[in-house]
């Protein structure tokens, strides 16, 4: 039969300037079985599976579950799990044991959490190569600059009656020049349907061109934003955590070490994630991914779109051009 004995029970209620020490009294105890132990069995397999997490990773915004100390969290110890409170508040555990649990319990979090952070920081590295694949969404200016010259010409070409044509006409060799197009347009229906054609297509590319551009300079504009902002985020997710860890390791190694027989647990706010955190961080950089990816997937309607009007643009022109200056030719000569 356990042995029983008398022990101060100190209760701690949680405000909103920390925890407040309210109630102290006398209570039996038997040695070797800690009562806040008995509550564990007691916890639903979700929460108890959750309790096995990082403390440092815990957000009071975004958790199924309210925490308010980091003495809920389980450590384990050989085959058996216990609270970290039951740990360092135990009686019956001397204070080398509880010093070898507590330093045991922060190694494995710190380890846990430096690999999740070096796994998320080592994806957001590959993510920044991302930007290179969508250089394809580029239209030189060139291109454009050669597009808006054939628009231009084009218009000159169907617009007979435009004050240019006029001024054109006044010489002797711009009317019979103008003269043999208008002939040639009369002649030959096809041609200037083709011309009127071309026109469109020039301007839906040009039109195309303008939201391709916008599409491509948008990606690149958010995501130089996205790895700025993820550059600048690891530093300061890797300098708040280590202030966090060294403050509440140090506060419970110098609590089992204190001669004092009650102090308050640690609030979870002294050591859950911030608003720049690792969850975050890992976020932004799969949207990033995500968009690129996108992207790269409608890579072939993208540039299919660009090729068919640059084919279509070219091949009208030059038609209309070619054709017309070979009429005109054999017609004067």
């Amino acid at each position: 039969m356990a042995k029983k004995r008398k022990e101060t029970i100190v209760e701690y209620v949680l405000t909103t300037k920390g925890y407040n020490k309210v109630v102290a009294g006398k209570n039996d105890h038997e040695v070797g079985v800690h009562p806040s132990q008995r509550q564990i069995n007691n916890l639903d397999t979700a929460k108890t599976q959750f309790l096995r997490t990082n403390p440092f990773m815990y957000n009071s915004k975004t958790s199924a579950y309210p925490i308010t100390s980091i003495e809920e969290y389980l450590v384990k110890v050989r085959k058996s799990e216990f609270a970290l409170g039951d740990i360092v508040r135990n009686p019956d555990l001397s204070k080398t044991k509880k010093r070898r649990l507590v330093k045991r319990a922060f190694k494995n979090w710190n380890k846990d959490y430096n690999t999740q952070k070096s796994r998320a920081f080592s994806d957001s590295d590959k993510t920044m190569e991302v930007i290179g694949g969508v250089n394809f969404m580029k239209i030189s200016f060139a291109t454009k600059l050669v597009m808006m010259v054939l628009f231009l010409l084009m218009i000159f070409i169907v617009s007979l009656n435009s004050y240019l044509w006029m001024k054109i006409a006044q010489t002797n060799f711009g009317f019979r020049l103008r003269q043999n197009v208008m002939d040639l347009f009369n002649t030959t229906a096809w041609l200037k349907m083709l011309a009127n054609l071309t026109i469109y297509v020039l301007v839906m590319f040009m039109f195309y061109a303008t939201i391709y551009s916008m599409v491509s300079k948008d990606f690149v504009r958010n995501h130089k934003m996205a790895i700025n902002y993820l550059k600048k985020s690891e530093k300061a997710i890797s300098r708040a955590y280590k202030k966090k860890f060294k403050k509440a390791k140090t506060y419970y190694l110098k609590m089992i070490g204190s001669k004092k027989r009650s102090h308050p647990p640690l609030d979870i706010k002294k050591v859950e994630e911030g608003q720049i955190n690792i969850t975050t961080f890992d976020n932004i950089r799969k949207v990033t991914v995500d968009r690129a990816y996108t992207l790269k997937k409608h890579r072939p309607l993208y540039v299919g779109l660009k090729n068919i009007f640059l084919l279509l643009s070219f091949g009208g022109s030059l038609t209309v051009v070619g054709y017309a200056l070979y009429k005109i030719v054999v017609s004067l000569f």
